[in-house]
């Protein structure tokens, strides 16, 4: 074969070694193209979005969205009051065990500890007191009528019928519980309110004071643990 006839192939190969070279310094893909700062956070958020759980934490929830402080019942206690309010009753061994009251007291104090939110509390209620003597008798009374209200921004608690009467303002302990600090009165006497609320108040606590605590114990059932000592103390149940 001639000279002339094997340069033609000679040029085809060196061709092809070139293109092969420039293939192998080329990158396989080309560059992306610099994101934007707005498109980068997108992708960022999205990201955290994927790793981190979403969680909603709710607002405690208040009494009627009641905003006194939490520890200002004490200040508006009396020292000798503030245990009072906190007592957990005890049942004096001289109770029959099959009294329906006594059984109606321990399944409403039971419900007590649930810790269910108070929420909106205010309006109309009917409310019956089942009282222990500390001597061995416990005594059940009719639904009455009863009110809780908001009274220059401070919740009021009335109980408006039947002939022993009581009313006083409520307190927020926790998201839970209530502070009970008022009165009690007999018929329509006039109330003459926690005795620390007065214009001018005693040296100390008197009589007719009368304490406690709120809890809610169903959806429409409230209880109210009041002037606890020892196996002396009333309830009030509350319904609507």
């Amino acid at each position: 074969m001639s000279c002339g006839s094997r340069s033609a192939p000679l040029r085809a190969g060196a061709g092809l070694a070139i293109a092969l070279v420039l293939a192998a310094c080329s990158p396989a893909d080309p560059a992306p193209a610099p994101a934007s700062p707005g498109a980068a956070s997108t992708a960022v958020d999205s990201a955290n979005a994927a790793v981190t759980p979403v969680t909603e934490t709710a607002a405690p929830a208040r009494a009627d969205e009641h905003d006194t402080a939490p520890d200002d019942w004490r200040a508006q206690a009396w020292p000798a009051d503030r245990e009072t309010i906190l007592a957990e009753p005890t049942f004096d061994l001289a109770l029959d065990d099959h009294d329906p009251v006594l059984a109606d007291a321990r399944q409403a104090l039971a419900l007590a500890g649930s810790g269910r939110p108070l929420g909106t509390i205010t309006g109309a209620w009917q409310v019956r007191s089942l009282q222990f003597d500390g001597r061995g008798g416990a005594y059940a009374y009719p639904w009455f009528d009863a009110t809780i209200a908001r009274q220059d921004g401070v919740l009021t608690f009335v109980k408006t019928s039947g002939s022993q009467r009581r009313q006083g303002q409520l307190f927020p302990i926790d998201r839970s519980t209530l502070a009970f600090l008022g009165s009690q009165s007999v018929n329509d006497d006039p109330s003459p309110g926690y005795s620390r609320h007065w214009p001018t108040p005693p040296a100390a606590r008197v009589e007719g004071d009368s304490v406690g605590r709120l809890v809610r114990t169903g959806e429409s059932e409230l209880l109210m643990v009041l002037d606890v000592d020892g196996p002396r103390f009333e309830l009030y149940q509350l319904r609507r």
